[in-house]
């Protein structure tokens, strides 16, 4: 009865550390997905600025290099 009992408790957590372990998963996922489209946003930003500091040396003529 013991033995069976014992075995029970293992199993639940067994099942608790796979959810633990999914929930970790999921939220790196997210986080991931999030971070992503935060560097694609910056990564835009930055052309943005390039292209201006450009189109601004061809008028100024002064050299701003990024």
């Amino acid at each position: 009865m013991r033995s069976q009992c014992s075995s029970e408790k293992s199993y639940d957590r067994l099942g608790y550390e796979i959810k633990a372990h999914y929930k970790v998963k999921l939220l790196k996922n997210k986080w991931h997905r999030e971070f992503l489209i935060l560097l694609k946003r910056l990564f835009n930003q930055i052309k943005i600025i390039k292209r201006v500091c450009v189109f601004s040396v061809f008028l100024g003529g002064k050299s701003l290099v990024f």
